[in-house]
């Protein structure tokens, strides 16, 4: 196994570049005994007994991948008749091995929750949501996290390990997380070294998969990039230079192999999280409705105080006659000088904001209608405004849809949130605004802003009854995700 004291690095927002042959330079004896186990691990469970069997010659392959990136059939294997599934991407197939029986204990499940490393809360909150839907007693719950978030899963009432969690340290960590909590399985959210992990501990894999990282997804702009590229477009070479050399496991070469798991969770619905496959032919990928906390419960990092409800409650109190409008941008995404623009167009009509976004040298008498607080609680905000401007996160968008709001979608020139902004306006319940031309943002958040705000309007009548069709859309997949079930399932079939 890997050596303590090695560094995983990624290319990324807010992360450093470096191949992770530093992270897997342990001495020559030590790769070769890794290795030989690797090779020797392959031979003993042939392509029909692990989750993903290895492809079809090259030329089969590249056309499954064209005909839709997967193939689906029925085995038996250690006695049990199962589906798997093959993700062709050019033969790619990670080495997620079957399970011991000797790991399960008596049908209670040690489930270990793993968020993204570098942007904790939009990844963290889902796993937190997930958490509270299994039974406490049943199974038993642990999470690895950021020292800064310790506190807000302990008022989950969850386990948190011991183990200040970290881009720089990602590996290392949750191969340390692994072996200290033992997990029957692992469920993660766009963790970048998971597959790894899970991999050379020998675990089964559950992760929330989004738009931009499903199985042969295809970005509406070839020009965009993931939104966790803000610095540079990731590089899987670089990044995934030693994996088979060192460890036998095929280098993954887009997001989507990076999210290859036993079972994917889409936090969202069908109507706007378009898989490009069919859904009938993929039983691993389920449908969860939007994975939501309570205000109390949404997690903040140690050292910022939660939301003063009083004086938001007051600000909603002084301005109950008069549209109010609630703009975020989310925890990661810094605001530009056209959204400072936009936030002054809706003051200037006399519309009261509540913002996550800071302005400053407000003109005199503006301040009475802008309140500003970097963490707000969602829920409460969003039941009593009347429109969002929003980024088009996964973890922001739901909202609007929950409480039924029209909304100004803002382009970030990132697939994974623009791809839903424009998906958003097919549906007639946003307007989608590109951000790449500073030129015409203005004058188009104009037009979508007067569209959302006025009540009277056409457009926002038909989109007040589309809201309200993706909501009950909703409301069925929350009902019917069965999170229990897929663990226990995932679990059984790996044995």
């Amino acid at each position: 196994m890997p050596t303590a004291g090695m560094t995983v690095r990624y290319a990324g927002h807010r992360f450093t570049t470096v191949s992770f042959a530093s992270a897997f330079s342990v001495d020559r004896q030590r790769r070769v005994r890794i290795a030989e186990t690797a090779r020797k691990r392959r031979q003993m469970h042939p392509a029909p007994s692990i989750l993903f069997p290895r492809g079809r010659p090259s030329a089969d392959r590249g056309r499954m991948a064209g005909s839709g990136g997967h193939r689906t059939g029925t085995v038996r294997s250690g006695g049990h008749r199962r589906v798997f599934h093959s993700r062709y991407r050019h033969g790619y197939t990670p080495c997620l091995r079957p399970r011991s029986k000797s790991r399960i204990d008596g049908g209670r499940l040690k489930i270990l929750f793993i968020p993204n490393a570098g942007a904790v809360v939009p990844h963290l909150a889902p796993l937190m949501a997930l958490a509270l839907k299994l039974d406490p007693v049943a199974h038993e719950v642990g999470f690895l996290a950021p020292a800064r978030f310790h506190a807000s899963v302990r008022a989950l009432g969850k386990q948190v390990l011991d183990i200040d969690y970290r881009p720089e340290r990602a590996f290392q960590d949750e191969m340390s997380a692994c072996t200290r909590f033992r997990p029957d399985v692992i469920v993660d959210d766009f963790s970048l070294v998971t597959l790894l992990t899970a991999t050379l501990m020998d675990l089964p894999r559950v992760t929330i998969a989004r738009t931009g990282a499903f199985p042969g997804y295809v970005p509406r702009d070839a020009n965009h990039c993931h939104s966790c590229e803000s610095i540079a477009r990731f590089d899987f070479a670089a990044n995934f230079s030693e994996s088979e050399s060192c460890f036998g496991i095929p280098a993954p070469e887009s997001f989507a192999d990076v999210c290859a798991a036993h079972a994917s969770i889409v936090p969202g619905i069908a109507s706007i999280e378009q898989l490009p496959f069919d859904a009938d032919d993929r039983p691993d990928f389920f449908f969860s409705g939007a994975l939501d906390l309570p205000d109390r419960l949404m997690p903040i990092p140690d050292g910022r105080t939660r939301p003063d409800e009083a004086a938001m409650s007051e600000f909603f109190e002084r301005h109950a006659q008069r549209r109010i409008v609630f703009v975020t941008l989310g925890s990661v995404l810094a605001p530009s000088d056209s959204i400072r623009r936009a936030i002054l167009h809706m003051l200037d009509a006399g519309v009261a904001v509540v913002s996550t976004v800071g302005m400053t040298d407000l003109p005199a008498g503006y301040d009475r209608l802008f309140h500003y607080a970097p963490f707000v609680p969602m829920h409460a905000v969003c039941s009593r405004v009347d429109m969002m401007v929003h980024h088009c996160g996964s973890g922001t968008y739901q909202y609007a849809i929950l409480h039924g709001l029209p909304s100004l979608c803002i382009g970030s020139g990132f697939y994974d949130r623009d791809d839903i902004g424009r998906r958003l306006h097919e549906l007639g319940v946003g307007r989608f605004i590109p951000g790449d031309d500073a030129a015409l943002f203005v004058e188009t958040f104009r037009d979508g802003f007067d569209a959302c705000i006025d009540p009277s309007s056409a457009w926002h009548a038909q989109a007040m009854r589309r809201l309200d069709a993706l909501k009950r859309e909703n409301d069925l997949a929350s009902r019917r995700f069965d999170l229990e079930s897929i663990l226990n399932e995932v679990v059984r079939t790996c044995v």
